[in-house]
């Protein structure tokens, strides 16, 4: 994980787009990890371990009792529960937009025991789009779209374009059990209800 964040820091020297919370320190994420109901997923846990957080552009990765970023993870999931209570159980949000779109892990765990990753937006109440098998592979393809937004010298704070979630094509990133899901559901949407 410790790549990852590297590669984030690297993204920009502009506080404004890319800003990481080091100094909080792991014993804050150990005291509050368990009041994630149902669990916090262990690729996210060790995000965490490294960065309580990250505002990256529009997107907000929520950690715990960070005062800059203004909410707590359990809080936002348990809000977007009541929100959507199809959700509830089956998508964990991690982080969000200010148009109200998320990125969150599921209750589908890969080979190794991660959460798969999905997007949610409130314009497709009760349906999320699966996008990654794990976490590591999903920052992987975030950070290459931001990487080409921020080259671009755009004054954009999102990217535009969803496609690359759930492109498989051009993607460096080589995700073989994202393939394999796509395949045997012949859709990247996962059932919440019945």
């Amino acid at each position: 994980m410790k790549n990852i964040v590297s590669s984030i820091e690297n993204l920009s020297t502009d506080p404004e787009k890319i800003k990481l919370f080091r100094s909080y320190g792991t014993m804050v994420v150990l005291k509050n990890m368990g009041k994630v109901t149902g669990g916090l997923d262990k690729e996210y846990m060790s995000f965490l371990m490294e960065t309580n957080g990250a505002s990256i552009l529009d997107y907000c990765f929520l950690g715990f009792k960070n005062r800059e970023l203004g909410l707590n993870l359990y809080e936002n999931i348990m809000d977007l529960w009541q929100a959507d209570n199809s959700l509830a159980m089956k998508f964990w949000a991690f982080a969000g937009t200010s148009a109200g779109d998320a990125f969150g892990y599921l209750d589908l765990k890969n080979k190794k025991g991660s959460h798969f990753i999905a997007y949610y937006t409130p314009d497709q109440p009760e349906q999320v789009t699966v996008i990654s098998s794990c976490f590591e592979l999903f920052m992987r393809k975030f950070i290459a779209e931001i990487q080409i937004l921020i080259q671009a010298n755009d004054d954009s704070f999102w990217i535009e374009d969803n496609t690359w979630m759930t492109s498989l094509e051009g993607s460096s990133v080589d995700d073989v059990e994202l393939q394999d899901f796509l395949a045997t559901n012949r859709s990247a949407y996962y059932k919440l209800i019945g």
